[in-house]
């Protein structure tokens, strides 16, 4: 838990350091020819409120969207 806290405040502390290691991550994986990266349902939303349980299983399909069409635009 202490360990996933501590990555939360590393990523708010500058996102777009994270930003660009991510984007470097996401260049590797699709030199090496691997499938575009996918983001998985939230395991546990039926114990959330209405509003957030709402946002979060669409937000999956919302960033799946959003990866495939940038995986399959960049170069």
């Amino acid at each position: 838990m202490l360990a996933r806290v501590r990555a939360l405040h590393r990523l708010l502390k500058s996102p777009e350091a994270a930003a660009k290691r991510l984007a470097r991550s996401f260049q590797r994986l699709k030199a090496k020819g691997r499938p575009s990266p996918v983001a998985g349902p939230a395991p546990n939303a039926f114990r959330l409120n209405a509003e957030l349980g709402a946002l979060s299983t669409a937000l999956p399909g919302l960033l799946n969207a959003r990866l495939i069409s940038a995986w399959t635009d960049s170069g």
